[in-house]
């Protein structure tokens, strides 16, 4: 007999629950954070991706990053301090500094080293004296920081750490470091090298597109899987078919992205994030994880089943979330690659409405997208599913419930199902009550 399972992500964002979230959902609370410090006395941890600041913050995350991103990096060691007299006989005497930065991006491995700037300003990488080092798991400490350690101290070595050594780095004329930031690609070769996983999903073979943005469906399934920094799920757990098909429409309709993880916070929330970058749905059920995306006509054209009135076994209860400021704009804000990833709005509205009663915005973040073609897709598909108020429907089913599953489409059929006749929904959640009876709660399907 089917389980109480759940929908989370694009449809209502639940939690994970029954078999899976005794499993897996208290697994991971602080799977980003700590890797460099213990996390600190319950301190806000800030969204780097969100900002553009380089600091020696302790508790500070460690990113993960998917594609190609812009990231500030976390000082992680610093030294080699020097003065430098500059001026002459007739000049006033000037001092300027220098010093040797070593500054974290994410997690290893990545696969290369773009771009630097310094405050808003881009510099050329071949006038930046630096060793990178991408984050292999046996990789060596540097050499330049271990010429200028003192003799009692060890070298210093961080396995898993994509992290850059700027060698005698100009500071000016004072000792502050400058706002640095840096863009970083980590593609799919170097997570199918160390997460096998992949390719027992049938995933490896999605690669990024000609931007080096990835699809976001192998982004999810390397998070659900690794076992460093994501829920390390078995492969046995996961329906993988279902992936390989979302991945499939994901590469159809051009979603790629570049999520950066960035936040210590539960799994969920990450998960739920992922899942925004192609409207996706994650679903327990049958003791296996499935995927699917809203609006994939592979999937519609299965779950797409009538459902008439005079099977419920009472009423339904109907409701929707009706108000004057019931939104109907929608601002997706991105990063746009083409402007150093500063921050860009793509809009989508209901001019008429807008007309009748006025603006009201609906704001989303998802500074993952970094292309206007990318933001212009997903901000028409949460057009109408997030911000056009739906209804939400609950009832009472007997036996036949054990045919549903959450993420079914079903179509209501019968004269009592009123104006709602012929609407589609899709099924949220089903609980299964003492006397045998199921109770569903869906959502109205736009």
């Amino acid at each position: 007999m089917q389980t109480a399972v759940a929908v989370i992500g694009g449809i209502a964002g639940f939690a994970i629950g029954g078999p899976a979230g005794a499993r897996w959902g208290f697994a991971i609370g602080g799977m980003i954070g700590g890797y460099l410090y213990p996390p600190g006395g319950g301190a806000d941890v800030p969204q780097l991706a969100g900002g553009r600041f380089t600091s020696a913050q302790k508790g500070q995350v460690l990113p993960v990053i998917y594609g190609r991103v812009r990231l500030p990096g976390s000082v992680i060691w610093m030294g080699d301090y020097q003065e430098h007299d500059e001026g002459g006989k007739k000049e006033p005497s000037v001092t300027t500094y220098s010093a040797t930065l070593a500054v974290a991006l994410c997690e290893g491995q990545a696969s290369q080293f773009l771009r630097i700037w310094v405050g808003d300003d881009e510099r050329d990488i071949a006038d930046v004296p630096h060793t990178i080092h991408l984050g292999t798991p046996d990789q060596i400490p540097d050499a330049y920081m271990a010429s200028v350690l003192e003799d009692d101290q060890p070298n210093l070595n961080y396995p898993y750490v994509c992290y850059v050594v700027l060698n005698n780095w100009n500071l000016g004329y004072s000792m502050s470091i400058p706002n640095l930031s840096f863009e970083m690609e980590r593609l799919t070769f170097d997570i199918n090298l160390h997460n096998p996983a992949m390719a027992a999903l049938g995933l490896n073979g999605f690669a990024e597109d000609a931007n080096g943005d990835m699809n976001p469906v192998y982004c999810l399934a390397d998070f659900l899987t690794d076992t460093r920094y994501g829920l390390g799920i078995p492969v046995a757990d996961i329906l993988g078919a279902s992936f390989i098909t979302e991945a499939t429409w994901a590469q159809g309709e051009g979603l790629y992205c570049s999520p950066v993880l960035d936040v210590s916070q539960n799994a969920i929330h990450h998960i739920e994030h992922l899942l925004s970058y192609f409207d996706g749905i994650l679903i327990y059920s049958q003791g296996l994880f499935k995927l699917r995306a809203r609006h994939n006509p592979a999937y519609e054209a299965v779950d797409y089943q009538p459902v008439d009135w005079t099977e419920w076994v009472e009423q339904p209860i109907w409701s929707r979330a009706i108000s004057r400021q019931t939104p109907n704009q929608l601002a997706l804000e991105y990063r746009l690659r083409e402007n150093d990833y500063n921050k860009s709005i793509a809009i989508k509205q209901d001019d008429w409405d807008i007309g009748r009663r006025g603006p009201y915005r609906e704001q989303i973040s998802l500074p993952g997208v970094t292309t206007e073609v990318v933001a212009d897709i997903l901000s028409s598909k949460y057009m109408w599913s997030k911000v056009i108020a739906p209804f939400m429907v609950e009832v009472r089913l007997g036996p036949q419930a054990l045919y549903y599953e959450p993420g079914d489409l079903v179509s209501l059929v019968g004269s009592g199902a009123y104006a709602m006749e012929n609407s589609r929904i899709r099924i949220v959640n089903i609980r299964e009550e003492k006397n045998g009876e199921f109770t569903i709660t869906a959502i109205e399907e736009r």
